[in-house]
């Protein structure tokens, strides 16, 4: 159960994951050190269509390279992936209960964060996220919110938390899985999408760990996701 150069399924784990790590991580930085280099936006120039297939293509590497490593890589039986992501029947009442406290604290957080920023900043809108949400109809509001929520949780706290969990100190693996969590989140060019994130994911990460199951992060994220888009839909459209 290791890492081999020879074998060609690992080398295409490899290169997934060198392609994400690309598109999540080191162009998004360079555009958020450097933002004069990023492309200029307008509402016209995001269709509908570039959000759900770039949704998709996102998607397709969250999901696509913690099956595929634990596959190939490890020798995971396909049967036996599922439960190794925490997608587990067992405890279900446990992780709604968790997903339940995981979301209280999440609006909490998000609205002391509000108070914060507002009274260091009166505008704290986010015009990436509103131009993409008014851009949107609510089926595709409700594909993104749900399936790519629900592909982030695969990937941070259903593989990452373990793999970077060192010497099985869960506690470690949190809080790393955290810090990439957020500076996943670089694309919004604004430092508080990058911090906020982070501190939720320290959230999601502990209730992870607690219920043993990732329906108690998947719940909460989901929710959020879904109440943010819809409300920036509706309040694009007021504002047009």
């Amino acid at each position: 159960m290791g890492f081999s150069f020879r074998k060609p399924s690992n080398l295409l784990v490899l290169l997934m994951l060198l392609l994400f790590i690309f598109a999540f991580y080191i162009r998004p930085a360079l555009l958020f050190v450097f933002p004069s280099k990023a492309p200029s936006t307008s509402t016209e120039s995001i269709s509908e269509l570039s959000i759900v297939l770039s949704s998709l293509l996102t998607i397709s590497f969250l999901i696509g390279i913690p099956v595929l490593w634990l596959r190939f890589v490890d020798n995971i039986s396909l049967r036996d992936i599922p439960y190794h992501l925490k997608l587990r029947r067992s405890d279900i009442k446990l992780a709604l209960l968790w997903g339940f406290v995981a979301f209280v604290a999440l609006m909490l957080v998000v609205m002391f964060a509000s108070l914060i920023l507002k009274s260091l900043q009166p505008d704290i809108r986010n015009p990436v996220i509103e131009e993409m949400a008014g851009s949107l109809s609510l089926l595709s509001i409700l594909f993104i919110g749900v399936f790519q929520s629900s592909s982030e949780e695969v990937f941070f706290r259903g593989f990452l938390l373990d793999k970077l969990s060192i010497r099985e100190n869960r506690n470690i693996g949190i809080v790393f899985t955290a810090i990439l969590f957020g500076f996943a989140h670089m694309a919004y060019r604004l430092a508080y999408q990058i911090i906020l994130p982070f501190i939720i994911g320290i959230i999601f990460g502990y209730v992870v760990t607690r219920s043993k199951n990732l329906l108690s992060s998947i719940l909460p994220h989901v929710s959020f996701n879904l109440l943010s888009l819809v409300i920036a839909h509706y309040m694009f459209s007021l504002i047009l």
